[in-house]
Formats: C-alpha cells, structure tokens, sequence
C-alpha cells in the first residue's frame, strides 16, 4: 500500500493539532499564567505534499501557550491541552481498536514552534476463523514559522504498519511524506 500525504492528512485530522507560543517565545499558561499570543487563532491554506497532492487545512493555535490537541474518538471529537514532553493520549478511534499519541517533542522559541508526535494504532480483523492484528505507526512532526502575516508550516510524515499472527508478521513499506504550505490567519 503506497502511502499518500492524504494518509499525513488524515493523521493530522484524525489526530490533529493545534499549537500556541506567546511573543516571547516561551510557553505559557499553567502555573505561568496567560500571555498575550500573536499567533493566536485560526490560521488555514492548503498543504502541497512532495507527490504534488494538495490538500486543505486548518491550524487553531491558543492564547494559553500550550498546544491543544483534537482527535476523533468513536464517541466523537475530543481535545487536550499537551503540557509535557512524554505526555500520551489514548482512546478508541472511530474505526475500533485502540489509538495512542505520545508527545515526543514540544519546543517554542520566538516565532517558531516544533511538535512532533508518534501514533499508533492497532485493530484486529478476523478473517474466517484466524484474527490478524494490524499496527500502524506514524511519527509526524510539524515545523511551524511565523512569517509576516502569514504562518509557514512543514509536516512530515514518517510511517509504516505491521500485519501478523501467532507465528507470522508481514510488515509493510516504511514511507515518509512531506507536506508544506502557507496558512492565512483569519
């Protein structure tokens, strides 16, 4: 299966981010108390993948300094605040089985920002009488830049997934996709 940016897409939606940092590039909030954020609100545009895809897309970034996170759960749309490297979310994903993000980095520096999560997932699927575990993993790091009026993002996507049972795994095609664009605030 070849993977698409659509697929770094759906994993932005799906798992999608919104990250915030005051002007003094320092994060705030929590025990910091809020701080005014000329980056703060919505910002959209389009992302150009490198296989010339391109695909809408929307960033809302806080007032408060941390980065809220909103993802899909079977229930419906969820979001939290990330505070902290290591941070992990977990939950059940519209299609089953279990999803988990991890914070591995969150860094904010002047006007720039960098996230970067892993997500897995794993479902089983029964196919006549023997059950196959799927896991899919993804590493997926945004590089964000503010850039007069307009805010630059870069997202990569590195990913592969895992196919197996008792005795047999059949791993498929590690892949990494970039996906760069302009958003406009408003």
């Amino acid at each position: 299966m070849k993977f698409r940016c659509a697929f770094a897409v759906l994993v932005a939606v799906m798992f999608g981010c919104t990250l915030g940092c005051n002007s003094e590039g320092t994060s705030s909030g929590g025990p910091h108390g809020a701080a005014s954020n000329s980056l703060a609100g919505t910002w959209t545009g389009n992302l150009a993948a490198d296989n010339g895809e391109q695909l809408p897309y929307s960033l809302r970034i806080t007032e408060s300094g941390y980065p809220i996170y909103d993802y899909q759960t079977k229930s419906g749309a969820r979001e939290v605040e990330l505070t902290t490297q290591g941070q992990t979310v977990r939950f059940v994903p519209p299609g089953g089985g279990v999803a988990t993000v991890t914070v591995d980095e969150l860094s904010v520096s002047g006007d720039r920002i960098r996230f970067t999560t892993a997500v897995s997932v794993e479902r089983t699927s029964t196919f006549g009488s023997s059950s196959i575990l799927d896991q899919s993993r993804a590493t997926v790091t945004y590089e964000i830049v503010l850039n007069g009026s307009q805010l630059d993002v870069a997202m990569i996507v590195s990913s592969q997934s895992v196919a197996g049972q008792p005795g047999l795994m059949i791993p498929g095609e590690a892949e990494t996709v970039a996906c760069r664009g302009s958003l406009k605030k408003g």
